[in-house]
């Protein structure tokens, strides 16, 4: 069952949204659900976020922004193809006012591992896959295998690896 917009909580953000802002630590709701404990003004702020980005994917490709979720995979389950993300990109640039680009993970990866090459003939290494399980903890961490390819990546993306974009760019102001 898809969740609603009511029924979506602040816990479904990924614990790396923001670097060190989400407290690692997890508690249970009253329904014995799994919430991250994070102050109260960022966790606004992320849904917030993910209202503008759920709400452009529905102006996009027409999918309720109701039955948008976090986990969804952009290219996959939501059917995003290149030319709508163009767009779905260009409407959130002019919405916040930055310049997106869905490389900018790779980007943080690559300015971390410093010297140490992300990827060899478009295939990850090692060093990288290790980045991207910390940066992208939003993605199934057992698709970050050893021969995934720079444009195979591209193709786990989630919508909160989108937001994770926006808040990244945002933070970089």
């Amino acid at each position: 069952k898809k969740k609603t917009g009511e029924e979506r909580e602040h816990g479904e953000w990924s614990s790396d949204v923001g670097g060190a802002i989400v407290d690692e630590r997890r508690n249970s709701d009253h329904r014995g659900r799994y919430v991250l404990n994070m102050n109260r003004e960022k966790m606004k702020e992320r849904d917030e976020i993910f209202s503008v980005v759920a709400e452009t994917i529905e102006n996009s490709i027409g999918t309720p922004k109701e039955e948008i979720g976090l986990k969804q995979t952009i290219f996959d389950e939501l059917a995003i193809d290149s030319i709508d993300m163009v767009d779905i990109l260009f409407e959130l640039e002019s919405h916040y006012g930055i310049e997106l680009k869905v490389s900018d993970i790779e980007s943080r990866v690559r300015e971390e591992l410093g010297d140490i090459p992300y990827e060899v003939e478009g295939i990850i290494t090692p060093e990288g896959l290790v980045m991207l399980r910390k940066h992208m903890t939003e993605i199934d961490q057992s698709l970050l295998t050893e021969g995934l390819t720079v444009h195979g990546l591209v193709k786990l993306f989630t919508v909160e690896s989108l937001c994770k974009i926006v808040v990244y760019r945002l933070e970089a102001q």
